[in-house]
């Protein structure tokens, strides 16, 4: 696999690329650090969904859910997607949860809702989405490339001569953005404080562009924005796969307390209802 399957994502949100290809580059050789990366991907997609819609922002990632989840358009395969990301994350930052599997149906889920995420941000509801390829682990010569490039440019914002105050605030965004995307790609289950530093650093210098930018909006074009995203939202909704969909099924069993993995436990492996 030469290309990252979230490429469409580029220029879009390039954190959200960044964190992706991560995910795909650690697969299949660290299924854990790829849950970990996806992880962070649920959490920087829901919040700058939120700050499209002009909400207000949680202390945790479950509440901020738990918010979208009462917009009548956001469909509940969405929220279980977002669900399901954070909670197999989480396993896999405190209890080293290493499952393949896992890592495989996560990678697939981020990226269909990387596509419900793009056509909502792009207002191209007939985006033809790419078909997924599993990632191989031959991605190490891109990966390597990229974090050249993103070094050779941070060297280049270091050394730059800005200024005016204009020229300064730019580089210094320059400068946070450049570490984030460092930090996500060599970043591993265990990050080094400044990682994650720079990673935090980065998706809230995006979150403040967001702000900024709807600040400046009167209220009714605030509103009309809001109206015209419910809008191509609700006109596309997930197309997920009956695996996919078994998938989020099985979660949901489990948190209810049930032994819940249609994979081994079906009928024509002998499991039989008690």
């Amino acid at each position: 696999m030469k290309k990252s399957n979230f490429e469409f994502l580029k220029g879009v949100n390039d954190i959200l690329y960044r964190i992706a290809f991560a995910a795909e580059k650690n697969f299949p050789d660290d299924p854990n650090t790829t849950l970990v990366k996806l992880r962070m991907f649920g959490e920087a997609s829901a919040k700058h969904i939120a700050k499209l819609l002009d909400l207000d922002l949680p202390p945790t990632q479950v509440d901020l859910i738990r918010e979208l989840a009462k917009i009548s358009w956001v469909d509940d395969s969405i929220i279980n997607i977002f669900h399901m990301l954070r909670k197999v994350g989480n396993q896999a930052v405190h209890d080293y949860h290493n499952d393949l599997d896992d890592a495989e149906m996560a990678l697939r889920l981020a990226f269909r809702l990387s596509i419900w995420y793009y056509r909502l941000i792009k207002k191209d509801v007939d985006f033809a989405a790419p078909i997924f390829v599993l990632p191989d682990g031959q991605q190490e010569n891109e990966y390597q490339h990229q974090v050249t490039e993103l070094k050779q440019a941070l060297q280049q914002a270091l050394n730059s001569n800005a200024q005016t105050d204009t020229e300064l605030a730019q580089n210094k965004n320059q400068l946070t953005a450049l570490s984030g995307y460092i930090a996500i790609l060599e970043g591993k289950q265990q990050e080094t404080e400044q990682q994650t530093q720079d990673r935090v650093n980065a998706l809230e210098a995006q979150l403040q562009s967001k702000e900024a930018e709807l600040a400046q909006k009167t209220q009714a074009e605030r509103k009309a924005y809001k109206q015209e995203i419910t809008q191509r939202a609700a006109a596309r909704r997930l197309d997920l796969s009956e695996k996919e969909t078994r998938f989020l099924i099985d979660q949901q069993l489990r948190d209810a307390g049930w032994a819940a993995d249609t994979p081994v436990l079906n009928y024509a492996n002998g499991t039989r209802p008690k």
